[in-house]
C-alpha cells in the first residue's frame, strides 16, 4: 500500500508499495481501523478519513496531516540544501 510515514521528529514520507501483503497481514492504517471498529470508536476516530471495505485511504490521511500541520511545518522538515526562502 502507498501511503504516508511520520518519523519522530514529525517528518512527513510519502512511498510506495514494494510488494504484495502476504497471507492475512494487514497495513498499519487497516489494522488500526479494525481495531477501533471492534471496541467501537472507529466512527469517531476515523470520521474525517475515508475508508471503503475496510481500508482507510492513505491519501487522506496524508493531506490531512499536511493540512493539520501548516506549509510551514512542510518547508521547516525540508533538507537545508533544498529548502527555499
Amino acid at each position: 500500500m502507498d501511503g504516508s510515514r511520520t518519523a519522530s521528529n514529525r517528518s512527513l514520507q510519502w512511498g510506495e508499495k514494494i510488494v504484495e501483503p502476504v497471507f492475512e497481514s494487514k497495513n498499519d492504517y487497516d489494522t488500526m481501523y479494525l481495531l477501533a471498529r471492534k471496541f467501537g470508536f472507529a466512527d469517531r476516530m476515523f470520521k474525517n478519513i475515508k475508508v471503503e471495505n475496510n481500508a482507510v485511504s492513505a491519501e487522506d490521511i496524508c493531506a490531512r496531516s499536511i493540512a493539520a500541520a501548516g506549509p510551514r511545518a512542510i518547508v521547516d522538515n525540508l533538507p537545508s540544501g533544498s529548502r527555499r526562502t
